[in-house]
């Protein structure tokens, strides 16, 4: 069975995506911020969690109030377990699957990871850094509100911007 460490589970979340969803919080990040302006540094101090991916699959999947999946920081992409996650989740259900990262969409696409996403469906990616002081506005794609003017979601496929109307 395939561990995988992580920083926090919420098994209801009603407040990162317009869905209820189930939150995987990731414990590593390369601090491209600057540790100074981290939004997540209490998340950073607490120990990690050892959980079986298999658990946390049958967890979503039992939960019959949770329709969606989120990933988020630290930094789901500096954690290379989350693509094999991503994978597992992806052998049992369709339904939504959210990754919150500070990198803007052009450093994705230098690591690959737009052209890998896009294999998948209903995978959607909140991009952009935290800016202190940035004005928060509402996004469209994932029905909530976001901190700063430069942070976005799309729905990755093969690399391309698309919405898929179907989940809105």
């Amino acid at each position: 069975m395939s561990k995988i460490a992580v920083k926090g589970i919420i098994d209801e979340d009603f407040v990162n995506y317009k869905l209820p969803c189930m939150t995987i919080m990731f414990p590593k990040c390369s601090f491209k911020c600057g540790k100074d302006l981290c939004q997540n540094s209490e998340l950073a101090k607490m120990e990690n969690i050892c959980v079986s991916m298999e658990g946390l699959v049958s967890r979503y999947l039992n939960n019959p109030i949770t329709k969606a999946i989120c990933f988020q920081g630290l930094e789901p992409f500096d954690s290379p377990e989350v693509f094999n996650l991503i994978k597992r989740f992806r052998e049992e259900t369709d339904d939504p699957i959210v990754i919150y990262t500070g990198y803007t969409r052009e450093e994705a696409r230098e690591n690959g990871w737009t052209d890998w996403l896009g294999d998948y469906r209903r995978i959607i990616v909140k991009y952009g850094r935290y800016i202190p002081g940035g004005k928060p506005h509402f996004d469209e794609v994932l029905g909530v509100n976001l901190a700063s003017e430069n942070q976005y979601a799309v729905e990755e496929r093969h690399g391309k911007v698309e919405m898929d109307k179907s989940i809105l």
